[in-house]
């Protein structure tokens, strides 16, 4: 009985690997995709705006052929907290891609740390209140005043000069 248990695990540990290997190859050539136009604005020896996200594209696409590569060890599937985190993780990472803009990124920033706190279950009341509203602040503040880099403005930073 124990062999069958260890033999569905293993199948569907290497089930679960060759799906996400997928999905990362898909990304990483989505992100060669959609820089072509980059690649073409770039001069002959400066890598250019294309150079650096191609160069994350093609590790990833090489970690997911080692992924795909890779025998399943026999690892019990995750629980179903487990996963309902890991996609509450995926729900807040696109929410966030969606409300940089129109919230802009100290109110959309804060609101996803919060909620990332929150799925990682950060059980201390202050610090879900002070980390994400001084992380953002910080980040913001560093990007906009020291590197002159402007991050997507909202209300929130209307307020700041």
């Amino acid at each position: 009985m124990e062999t069958a248990t260890m033999e569905t695990a293993r199948t569907d540990g290497r089930r679960g690997n060759l799906v996400a290997a997928a999905v990362l190859v898909a990304a990483g050539v989505t992100v060669f995709a959609q820089t072509a136009e980059l690649a073409e604005l770039d001069s002959g020896s400066d890598p250019g705006a294309a150079g650096y996200p191609r160069l994350l594209a093609g590790v990833l696409i090489a970690l997911a052929v080692a992924l795909a590569v890779q025998r399943g060890r026999g690892e019990a599937a995750p629980s179903r907290s487990g996963a309902l985190r890991v996609a509450g993780a995926v729900v807040l990472v696109i929410a966030y891609a969606l409300a940089l803009e129109p919230l802009g990124y100290l109110t959309a920033t804060a609101a996803f740390l919060l909620g990332a706190m929150l799925l990682i279950a950060v059980g201390r009341s202050w610090a879900l209140l002070v980390v994400p509203v001084v992380f953002s602040l910080v980040v913001y503040l560093v990007f906009s005043t020291v590197f002159g880099i402007p991050l997507p403005r909202g209300p929130v930073e209307g307020l700041l000069p």
